[in-house]
């Protein structure tokens, strides 16, 4: 099965999982309050500016339907995993808020040219075969002046560096045991059951590196954000406290601050 199939299948199979992961209150998990973190800066970088809102990989249309927009904005979304669409509508009537979906691969999307007044795309990149070709995509079916809210795993993170170092050496440890009990070992003592596609995919990018790709394309990148400091092949309590402490403590300090796990880019079509 290629890599993209089991991606699909894997997202797919998680719909439902992964739309609990933003209901329940922020637990100790990492990767879990990355997701909080991350849907609360792209929601804060985005200025309501009318027309329509796409969320590329959508998901189960958490992020898009957070949105707090006016009457004269509309919602859509698109993703390639057809479960996550199935959730995202069903998430939207149990709100109550008109949500437009789409089943489309990032890299050649189903919309004419200068169809949005404004683009997420949150956790998408790491697993695109072509970034370059999913970010023109966006150029094209952008506005001119529309915003893009884009995430990236940040290379540079000596977090991210760390917890992929050890995370290696567990996935490494656990392959020797059968897989009953290694999803056990890694779930319950090892912080989280690390899925097969995961380990040979962890696309980290520098920040920038991504911020000259989208101004060779067309944007303007008129800002920065990093966000959530810590370790999560130890998914413990004290890890816990200590992630959100170097969160309140990296806020004031910028070199610290280009530390986080994730960055979050807002560039504008010019």
């Amino acid at each position: 099965m290629k890599t993209e199939d089991r991606i699909r299948h894997r997202f797919g199979d998680e719909a439902q999982a992964w739309s609990e992961r933003y209901d329940r209150p922020l637990e100790r998990s990492i990767h879990a309050y990355n997701l909080h973190r991350r849907r609360q800066h792209a929601l804060d970088l985005l200025e309501e500016t009318g027309g329509r809102v796409l969320d590329v990989g959508c998901g189960p249309g958490n992020v898009i339907l957070s949105l707090d927009i006016s009457k004269r904005l509309e919602r859509f979304g698109c993703d390639f995993a057809v479960p996550m669409l199935h959730q995202a509508r069903t998430n939207a009537r149990l709100q109550d808020k008109p949500l437009h979906v789409f089943s489309a691969d990032a890299l050649s999307m189903p919309f004419g040219n200068r169809q949005f007044s404004s683009i997420f795309c949150l956790g998408v990149l790491e697993y695109a075969n072509d970034v370059v070709q999913l970010l023109s995509e966006c150029h094209r079916i952008l506005q001119t002046h529309g915003q893009l809210i884009v995430s990236i795993p940040n290379l540079t993170s000596p977090f991210i560096q760390i917890d992929d170092f050890f995370n290696g050496i567990k996935n490494a440890v656990t392959r020797s045991v059968p897989s009953g009990m290694r999803r056990w070992l890694k779930t319950n003592l090892l912080g989280r059951d690390d899925k097969a596609y995961f380990n040979g995919r962890n696309r980290r990018f520098d920040p920038r590196h991504v911020r000259c790709l989208l101004e060779q394309i067309g944007f303007v990148v008129q800002e920065t954000r990093y966000h959530t400091y810590g370790f999560s092949t130890l998914n413990v309590r004290l890890d816990s406290k200590l992630f959100r402490r170097a969160e309140v403590f990296a806020h004031h300090n910028k070199t610290l601050e280009r530390f986080g796990w994730t960055c979050i880019l807002k560039a504008v079509r010019s």
